[in-house]
């Protein structure tokens, strides 16, 4: 899943810091994430993996990959966890996702 890398890269957080800036809980009405996802929400109905595109992986680990993933058209900033369902399956390792 993770190639050439067992550990995250500092430099790849440091890049990520500005998408921190925000302290907010999620799920708040001022988060402006949130209000994008709700924007989406309402006008397709269902929010979906068609919904975000993937900029950069950011780190992996034994289950999966997680990505900087921007929801498209709102430059509202995501981290999303990527899985291989049938792999983790067969690696008895599903409960953990």
């Amino acid at each position: 899943m993770c190639r050439g890398s067992t550990s995250s890269n500092v430099s790849d957080e440091s890049s990520c810091s500005s998408f921190n800036s925000s302290i907010n809980r999620p799920h708040e009405s001022n988060d402006m994430r949130w209000e994008a996802i709700q924007v989406v929400r309402a006008r397709d109905g269902a929010l979906g993996l068609t919904h975000f595109r993937l900029l950069k992986r950011l780190g992996c680990g034994d289950i999966g990959s997680v990505y900087l993933a921007e929801l498209t058209g709102t430059k509202a900033y995501f981290a999303m966890k990527v899985m291989d369902k049938a792999s983790l399956a067969s690696r008895k390792k599903l409960f953990r996702a």
